[in-house]
């Protein structure tokens, strides 16, 4: 099956495509497949309802199957900040190292055990055989005190996993892809998917 994977984002898309290459029965299309640049308006007020305006206003455009996904950084020092902003936390013309500049300042006076974050993802899938299914996964982690590692995209070089004792930008894409949130969220929707099929 055609999939369409609703994101402009490289880094995600490259995470997707790494967890799904084993499902050689869907094949995974991108915006560019489409030659799609419409942009649609984030309005909602949670990740559930990101990942369903972005879900349908693709699937209405490409008219396949599409998954899309809204996810974030939650930090519960900050109540609960960047959150569903966290593409976009501290404006839209700055980087993704000025976006962990600016948590790192915002938490320099914070100790090491209040320093709780989650990393947050909600995928919804839209035209397969429901309205719409959404699958949410959550890595718990903590704010590191400087950015570590090289990989990994976004936030990962702070955000830190006590048992690995490693930042997931530390990690190999091999081994962040075996715990992330994403990681959850997709084996949540793969699930469904399958599940379903066996129905049909």
């Amino acid at each position: 099956m055609k999939i369409l994977l609703a994101t402009t984002n490289k880094g995600k898309i490259a995470e997707f495509k790494n967890i799904l290459n084993s499902h050689k029965d869907l094949e995974i299309l991108t915006l560019d497949n489409f030659n799609i640049c419409e942009d649609v308006e984030e309005v909602g007020n949670s990740f559930e309802q990101n990942s369903i305006l972005k879900a349908n206003f693709y699937n209405k455009i490409a008219k396949i199957p599409t998954i899309a996904e809204d996810s974030g950084l939650e930090i519960k020092a900050l109540n609960n900040e960047p959150g569903i902003y966290s593409a976009r936390y501290g404006g839209i013309n700055i980087t993704d190292k000025d976006r962990v500049d600016l948590i790192l300042d915002k938490m320099k006076h914070i100790e090491q055990k209040l320093r709780v974050a989650k990393f947050v993802s909600v995928i919804c899938s839209v035209g397969f055989n429901k309205d719409f299914f959404l699958s949410k996964g959550i890595l718990l982690g903590e704010i590191y005190h400087k950015a570590e590692g090289k990989n990994g995209f976004g936030y990962d070089p702070i955000f830190f996993i006590p048992k690995k004792n490693k930042t997931l930008a530390m990690m190999t894409e091999e081994q962040k892809n075996k715990i992330s949130h994403r990681r959850l969220a997709i084996e949540k929707f793969l699930d469904d998917y399958y599940k379903n099929k066996k129905t049909q």
